[in-house]
């Protein structure tokens, strides 16, 4: 075993955090997790082939899009205007409804390119396949979104959700001209219908101040009468093999990451003061401490022993997560190009993913965050590119760890040493309150 020492900075007492089991213990072996159950925490085995049983399906409609943002992997490649409606769409349902079983799933994306383009596609396919408790996903650049999607989405039966991808005080230099004053009775519609929006910001070398990300966003919900909505942020990394300089130069790197790892640092520490407040919160809710792979879940999977899957962030490897084209042709992600399809939804049982490295080859064994990380972005990238988002990778996941034990031990915490050996105990040692030490005094 592998264990990572941290410091209570209030108590000036140790513990020890093994990624392994996701468990913690105390300077004396012992650990400090209620009802430690090894068997409860044993990891999930991780999949190359695709079930016809999905939960989740995503489905790549094109590629075009109205914009070319450096760090996106989506490049525009066709004309800016909404497209007719596609011939193989209804080919495709039909090929979906006779391999999967629809009546399973639980979620489907449709994603570009600037996904509202193939707004006619959309219309086919989420009339076919709509029904009550799916969940829809749609992710969209904004300046196409317009009142009659609102309409639409308002008809269905299922819960129709939109990530809108704008990078705040950052947008006009990352992306383009600013268009959200122009949404304004668009995004009060969706908010009446009961669409759930967010505001999807990708941190990059350019754009990281979470602060000023924050108060561009919530100031323009608030001077325009707009409820509050979730901060989606997504960390810039590179996704090609070549180091591409688009990509490369959007990516946080050098003395920037300890710039980041700063204000991160100060950004946590502001959500988790809110918390405790019992006034008017001025930070937006946000994946970063609230949700997903945020710092308060991760605290709250330490306080009540639940599994922490070593699966990768994106799904890639689960058997019932499957990313179609309007082809029919399975492909490693909704992200990748044709050089990683990986059969059609005819023959899913053929299906072994080709070109994922999901450990890494080892290198992430011993990291204290790889439960957050999950060894990054399973496709197998060349070393040097790997490298490079893990350096800013290590860095951000590090932070929200700190600060979810931060929220445990109600103290300042910091990381003193990683890969390190203990006599472990299987004995659990007294665990007090969530938000107090968990550690007895020696």
């Amino acid at each position: 075993m592998s264990f990572a020492q941290f410091k209570v900075i209030g108590t000036g007492e140790y513990f020890y955090y093994e990624n392994a089991n996701h468990a913690l213990f105390n300077s004396d072996g012992d650990r400090l997790n209620f009802e430690f159950d090894s068997e409860k925490m044993s990891l999930p085995t991780s999949s190359l082939g695709k079930s016809k049983n999905p939960k989740t399906i995503k489905i790549v409609l094109g590629h075009a899009c109205n914009y070319s943002c450096g760090y996106c992997v989506q490049k525009d490649i066709g004309n800016a205007n909404e497209r007719a409606k596609n011939a193989n769409t209804q080919v495709f349902i039909q090929r979906l409804k006779q391999n999967i079983n629809v009546s399973g799933l639980e979620r489907v994306e449709l994603w570009g390119g600037e996904t509202l383009l193939y707004w006619p596609d959309i219309i086919e396919i989420m009339g076919q396949l709509d029904r009550v408790g799916l969940t829809w996903y749609i992710p969209t650049n904004g300046t196409t979104l317009m009142n009659k999607h609102v309409d639409f989405f308002a008809s269905l039966k299922g819960k129709v959700t939109i990530g809108i991808s704008h990078d705040g005080p950052g947008h006009v230099l990352l992306r383009g001209p600013e268009f959200l004053h122009k949404k304004i009775d668009v995004l009060k519609n969706l908010q009446k219908a009961g669409v759930q929006f967010s505001f999807n910001p990708v941190i990059s070398l350019y754009n990281y101040d979470l602060f000023a990300l924050n108060d561009f966003f919530a100031n323009f919900l608030k001077e325009n009468g707009l409820a509050p909505v979730n901060l989606v942020f997504e960390l810039g990394r590179v996704y090609d093999k070549t180091l591409s300089k688009n990509s490369y130069s959007h990516i946080i790197h050098g003395e920037h990451i300890q710039k980041y790892s700063d204000i991160l640092k100060r950004y946590l520490k502001r959500h988790k003061d809110e918390l405790r407040s019992t006034g008017e919160n001025k930070l937006l809710r946000t994946n970063l401490f609230h949700f997903g792979n945020g710092a308060l879940p991760y605290a709250v999977t330490l306080k009540q022993q639940r599994p922490v899957s070593f699966r990768s962030n994106c799904g890639v490897d689960l058997d019932d997560l499957i990313s179609f084209d309007i082809n029919g042709n399975v492909r490693t992600c909704q992200n990748t190009g044709n050089g990683h399809l990986q059969g059609t939804v005819d023959a899913l049982e053929k299906i072994q993913l080709k070109g994922v490295n999901l450990t890494k080859d080892g290198f992430c064994e011993n990291c204290s965050v790889s439960r957050l990380c999950k060894s990054s972005c399973p496709i197998d990238l060349s070393f040097d590119v790997f490298h490079l988002n893990h350096l800013i990778e290590k860095a951000h996941y590090t932070e929200i760890q700190l600060s979810a034990f931060e929220l445990m031990f109600n103290s300042v915490v910091e990381l003193v040493e990683e890969n390190v050996s203990i006599h472990s105990r299987p004995q659990a040692a007294p665990v007090n309150d969530f938000q107090q030490s968990p550690i007895a005094p020696t």
